[in-house]
């Protein structure tokens, strides 16, 4: 079950993340990738699939598709983020 924050062994995946959006920024696409693909599965499991954090890095993972050419693999990511934020209360 999620607890919503994240130990010191799981830091290191937040961490990850924010070095993929960095390298994002920069446009190493792969290098970003491969760190917000590596990042994903524990943030889902430890803060929840509809975490924002989780949605950021999905969102990132798209922009990454599409920088690359993937249309395909950037749609896909955006509706993961869709699916999971109907899940979401109403605000």
């Amino acid at each position: 079950m999620p607890t919503g924050a994240l130990n010191a062994g799981q830091t290191t995946f937040g961490s990850r993340s924010a070095m993929g959006r960095s390298y994002s920024r920069i446009g190493h696409w792969s290098r970003a990738k491969e760190l917000l693909e590596q990042a994903r599965p524990v943030l889902e499991q430890n803060l929840g699939p509809a975490h924002k954090q989780v949605r950021a890095v999905l969102m990132e993972l798209s922009s990454v598709a599409l920088s690359t050419g993937d249309v395909v693999g950037a749609e896909q990511y955006v509706r993961r983020v869709v699916e999971i934020s109907g899940n979401l209360p109403d605000a």
